[in-house]
């Protein structure tokens, strides 16, 4: 009687990188991201990443995945420009530049792709968030004069 050879299935990589080294590489992701700025090129790849931190494609995947409740590479770079135009719309020091500017220079391909994308994480518009943030700064500014003793 000849041995029946049972088919296993291997784990997923999600399941084989260990929550402690996944910990630690989404450290070292996030940072070689944000503070290299590396989201706003527009052909940045996870296998770029992945050769800068000396590791496997496969475990930066896995790491994002876990992080990012099941989210991927490309959705975790469309994330951190959404962040970065989130913070120039809020910026006084970038009030001059316009909707469209601010979304080319968080690294947004197109003024479509920008509107479309903000508008999915948000619920409102780039141009509008930034009309409800000049409101609240407005807002807080009359409080604030309001409440200013008088001489």
């Amino acid at each position: 009687m000849a041995k029946q050879q049972v088919k296993t299935t291997p784990q997923s990589y999600r399941n084989r990188l260990a929550l402690k080294r996944s910990d630690e590489l989404f450290v070292r992701i996030m940072n070689k991201l944000s503070i290299g700025k590396l989201y706003r090129k527009p052909n940045y790849t996870s296998r770029m990443l992945a050769q800068e931190l000396g590791c496997d494609t496969r475990h930066i995947a896995a790491s994002v995945a876990v992080h990012t409740n099941g989210g991927n590479f490309r959705m975790l770079i469309n994330s951190l420009k959404l962040r970065e135009a989130c913070r120039l719309l809020k910026s006084k020091k970038h009030a001059g530049y316009s909707v469209e500017e601010i979304g080319l220079s968080a690294g947004v391909a197109s003024r479509q792709a920008f509107y479309v994308a903000f508008h999915r994480k948000y619920n409102v518009t780039p141009r509008e968030f930034r009309q409800e943030v000049q409101a609240q700064a407005s807002a807080a500014e009359i409080e604030e004069n309001a409440q200013a003793p008088m001489e």
